[in-house]
């Protein structure tokens, strides 16, 4: 679970079975679904007024390709540089993003996801990736939420939850 130096961790979120088997180090399987919130740090304590949001919005989805190509790169040497710091004898590589394009869109919030394989210290899995962008009190948090990818339902589950969640958390915090 790397955060980009560009963010900040709010929170992380896991199955109950697997915080065990992290922090006893034990076993080296890959999560199988996982959350996270972050907030840019470069955003932290601006406002963001609707139609700020609304471009946000526009601009990210055009420019979905050229952001998840580069942020593929910049996350797996965030992530191997890290790995390095705490002299873990492991290497992350991501492979190239495959698309889900946009999963929903409403006033303070939209959506969209990819596939990717990851590959751990030799184990590999195709994960799928919801991102959703919410504004809450004049704030833009990310929302990724992961699982490992199986089949359409996966992607199916993937949509439908990041949306309820991206609900949840506009609902608990209201402009």
């Amino acid at each position: 679970m790397a955060v980009p130096d560009s963010n900040r961790l709010i929170a992380a979120f896991l199955l109950t079975g697997d915080l065990p088997r992290l922090t006893k180090g034990t076993d080296q399987s890959m999560l199988a679904k996982y959350a996270l919130v972050e907030v840019p740090r470069a955003g932290e304590f601006e406002d963001v007024e609707d139609s700020d949001f609304k471009q946000l919005a526009d601009s990210t989805l055009q420019e979905i390709g050229n952001v998840l190509d580069s942020s593929v790169s910049e996350t797996e040497d965030e992530f191997n540089r890290r790995l390095n710091d705490l002299n873990v004898n492991a290497t992350v590589s991501l492979g190239k993003p495959v698309q889900l394009g946009q999963l929903f869109s409403k006033q303070d919030a939209f959506g969209f996801g990819m596939i990717s394989q990851v590959t751990v210290g030799g184990m590999s899995a195709n994960m799928a990736l919801a991102a959703a962008i919410v504004r809450t009190k004049k704030r833009v948090l990310f929302a990724y939420l992961y699982i490992q990818y199986q089949n359409d339902e996966s992607v199916k589950w993937l949509r439908k939850t990041s949306e309820e969640w991206a609900d949840a958390i506009l609902k608990a915090n209201p402009q």
